[in-house]
């Protein structure tokens, strides 16, 4: 039997764990292509769902609810993202390794990454499962503590076969194949999702419940980098002399923005309510813009919140209704009696924008000034994005430090 034959015979599964270097040699022997696709899709879709911040609940979904579509649309990327980053990321491993003296093929290098991966996915289920397993539990830190420390070791027995089946497609030693691989799949999927995170969408968490009742306590949502161009502040390091804003659009009445307070630099969120050249004022809790009373409707029920010493209430709720604008909610914790419900009469500079939360008694905006702690007046270039949708919320409340989905949430348009 010739050495090719011999290759042909040999099982890949069989042979993955504990001669990864003859897997990967039987699987290019035998022409796996769809099997190594099928891989590198599944791995990429575990990961993704591994890599939300808190865990899904999959084994309590119901058909036609929200976190469907959420896993679904995470199975969908998963796919995508496996094959077409299995190609650039290959292309680009098997590009340095030549630099290095390596003589493999395209196709060997993708059979050694996704096959490679085999540890790697195995790690990613092994924390999911410890994560979703934990959050049934009132006391789960032995279980986090085994499965997570289980999920380590398998994450470097995955490097090690990277490494391994790197070498033997390329001929060279491990050096060799461990830069090739840092540069290719650790470089790479770093620059593309840096790329992602400062031109299009980029991450943030509601630390308080300043927005609420558009945004909560554990929601997870995602800011459009691209709805106003892109200023200083949408790069990171970006000098402080960069003063030109590309591609800009200027931010509409209504719109959800986060921007950076103009004192310490910190990310705000809150809702754009006075234009530049606008007057606005609150009065017995009522907004004025350019002297006329916004609508607004008594919504029931109220707003289950905390009150001001922490204690339950149900907040009087309204539907607001700005004047060009769209209609969101907001909530009145003091019942048109909090110490921002009278102000006096502001005048919003020229490129700049006044901004409210939408928990009128407990929010921190325009109404305070940046010598009190507050933002004042934003100036445009201050202004990141448009906060666009939910990806995901947790109950911060709930038990054992490990928050449960709020499914109802998730997927929700910000408005």
């Amino acid at each position: 039997m010739t050495e090719a034959e011999a290759l042909a015979s040999t099982n890949p599964w069989r042979a993955l764990w504990l001669r990864p270097g003859l897997a990967v040699e039987a699987v290019i022997a035998r022409d796996w292509r769809m099997a190594t696709l099928a891989l590198a899709a599944i791995e990429c879709a575990v990961t993704l769902s591994a890599a939300m911040d808190q865990p899904f609940h999959l084994f309590d979904l119901e058909p036609g609810g929200t976190l469907w579509l959420v896993v679904l649309l995470i199975a969908l990327a998963g796919t995508v993202l496996g094959i077409v980053g299995l190609y650039v990321v290959g292309w680009v491993v098997n590009v340095v390794a030549r630099a290095f003296g390596g003589r493999g093929a395209p196709a060997g290098v993708r059979a050694a990454i996704a096959w490679g991966s085999v540890p790697l996915l195995i790690s990613s289920v092994v924390g999911l499962a410890t994560r979703l397993g934990a959050a049934e539990h009132a006391a789960p830190s032995v279980s986090l503590v085994i499965g997570g420390g289980l999920a380590g070791v398998c994450f470097l027995w995955g490097v090690v076969w990277q490494i391994a089946m790197l070498a033997r497609v390329q001929k060279f030693g491990a050096v060799r194949a461990l830069l090739s691989g840092l540069i290719g799949c650790v470089g790479v999927p770093f620059a593309l999702a840096l790329t992602v995170r400062i031109l299009a969408f980029q991450p943030f968490n509601a630390p308080s419940a300043s927005m609420a009742p558009t945004l909560q306590r554990g929601d997870y949502f995602f800011v459009s980098k691209f709805a106003y161009g892109y200023g200083r502040h949408s790069f990171p390091f970006a000098p402080a002399w960069f003063a030109t804003r590309i591609f800009a659009t200027l931010p509409k009445r209504g719109d959800v923005v986060i921007f950076v307070h103009p004192r310490d630099g910190t990310d705000w969120i809150k809702r754009v309510v006075g234009l530049p050249g606008d007057t606005v004022q609150m009065k017995g809790g009522r907004l004025l813009i350019n002297g006329e009373m916004v609508e607004r409707r008594r919504v029931e029920p109220g707003f289950k919140t905390q009150g001001s010493f922490g204690d339950p209430i149900v907040a009087p709720t309204y539907d607001e209704t700005l004047p060009g604008g769209g209609t969101h909610r907001i909530i009145e914790i003091e019942n048109d009696h909090g110490v921002l419900d009278n102000t006096d009469v502001f005048q919003t500079p020229p490129d700049a924008y006044f901004v409210l939360g939408d928990n009128r008694d407990n929010s921190a905006d325009s109404r305070v000034g940046t010598d009190k702690g507050g933002p004042g007046f934003v100036p445009f270039e201050n202004i990141v994005g448009r906060a666009v949708m939910i990806y995901y919320s947790v109950d911060p409340e709930s038990p054992a430090g490990l928050a449960a989905p709020r499914r109802e949430r998730i997927g929700l348009a910000i408005e």
